[in-house]
């Protein structure tokens, strides 16, 4: 992925976009899984939605980071978002294909 020249335009270009959606009656969830939806095109792969609170993100970035390259078994409530942010990633390649 290419790096960003301008961080603050970035963001300022994002919060405007950001507004417009919401201004425009756009759900957050929906903007959400959007973004997400067009990061995995970017990157080139779907990743699987973990939902966690902060902390407990961090507890696992720590945990996880003292085993890179092995693997690690993770407990996933399965949720409607989950199914729908993987959707949503699947949608890109898809519509690439065609």
């Amino acid at each position: 992925m290419e790096s960003i020249d301008d961080v603050e335009a970035f963001r300022a270009e994002l919060t405007e976009l950001l507004a417009a959606a919401e201004d425009g009656g756009v759900s957050s969830d929906a903007v959400v899984g959007l973004l997400t939806a067009q990061l995995a095109g970017m990157r080139g792969d779907v990743r699987l939605p973990l939902s966690m609170p902060p902390e407990r993100a961090r507890e696992f970035t720590d945990e996880a980071s003292d085993h890179v390259g092995e693997r690690m078994e993770v407990d996933l409530l399965v949720s409607e978002d989950v199914i729908q942010d993987l959707e949503l990633q699947l949608q890109v390649f898809e519509r690439r294909r065609d």
